[in-house]
């Protein structure tokens, strides 16, 4: 399991280009953090349906990713990198990877189950869940360009959308989480109580939430936490990764969040425990 917490997100620097764009839907709409407004392709054709990000100069980045997407259970993407603005010399190259890939091992399937044949999330719960397009290096590379291209035939909305890029760095800790982290919800609907005692609720989509202790920073893993959070600040901006190594989860799974931490403390208590901090971590939506 590999945990990674991705920062410095670089995309208000950048140039966004797109396939297409709908009136009043252009590419800048991905370098806001307001997940309410998004890009918008004019088709869903391979030809509109891709973004390309283009740097003044090359940037250190590790981590790639589109979020607020509304692709398809059976949509197909993939991510490149190059270090010079001719595309000429390319660093990082996903290939063709589906963005679902069936999570349910066929032999573990419930045939009278609606998603016996495909593995996938039936299309009522997938169209209702967050959905991010993200790629993590095998190093931390410097890129001038990168380009994101989807194939997804079946998007029934008549186009792509994409609320928010990501083009960061990331931390990743030698040694995990301590045992009692903690993972859950917390809920957005709100309800409202008129003198009469009627009621009006307004539902909305949960925010993911995490809260964990490291107390096995490396000397070099805390010096990067302090650049962390001094480039965050208080509501900065992270792309939470719980498991980064699983094909599978990484697109269910990564979120973009605002990080609340403590500093690195420094323990007298064990010489092998020096750096220790507490985080925790809720989805931007």
């Amino acid at each position: 399991m590999t945990l990674i917490i991705g920062y410095d997100n670089r995309i208000a620097e950048a140039t966004i280009t797109a396939g297409s764009s709908a009136a009043g839907r252009g590419p800048e709409w991905t370098q806001d953090r307001d997940m309410d407004e998004s890009w918008q392709s004019a088709g869903v054709t391979a030809a509109e349906t891709w973004l390309e990000i283009t740097f003044p100069e090359p940037v250190p980045l590790a981590i790639l990713g589109a979020h607020g997407c509304n692709n398809s259970r059976f949509a197909e993407y993939r991510w490149r990198g190059w270090a010079d603005p001719a595309k000429t010399n390319q660093l990082h190259d996903t290939g063709w990877l589906d963005h679902c890939p069936p999570m349910i091992p066929f032999s573990q399937r419930d045939w009278a189950d609606q998603a016996f044949w495909t593995g996938r999330p039936i299309e009522r719960n997938w169209s209702i869940r967050p959905r991010s397009i993200v790629s993590v290096m095998d190093q931390k590379h410097r890129l001038s360009v990168a380009r994101l291209e989807v194939k997804d035939t079946s998007l029934t909305a008549g186009f792509w959308n994409v609320s928010r890029l990501f083009a960061g760095t990331k931390l990743a800790t030698a040694v995990g989480v301590d045992l009692g982290s903690e993972t859950g919800l917390r809920p957005t609907s709100q309800t409202q109580k008129s003198r009469s005692g009627k009621r009006r609720v307004q539902e909305g989509i949960p925010a993911r939430r995490a809260k964990m202790t490291f107390s096995w920073l490396t000397g070099d893993e805390r010096a990067v936490l302090i650049d962390l959070l001094d480039r965050t600040g208080d509501t900065g901006e992270i792309l939470w990764l719980p498991d980064a190594s699983d094909p599978v989860a990484i697109q269910r799974e990564a979120y973009l969040a605002t990080i609340f931490a403590s500093r690195p403390i420094r323990r007298a208590r064990n010489s092998d425990e020096p750096y220790s901090f507490e985080a925790e971590i809720e989805e931007w939506l």
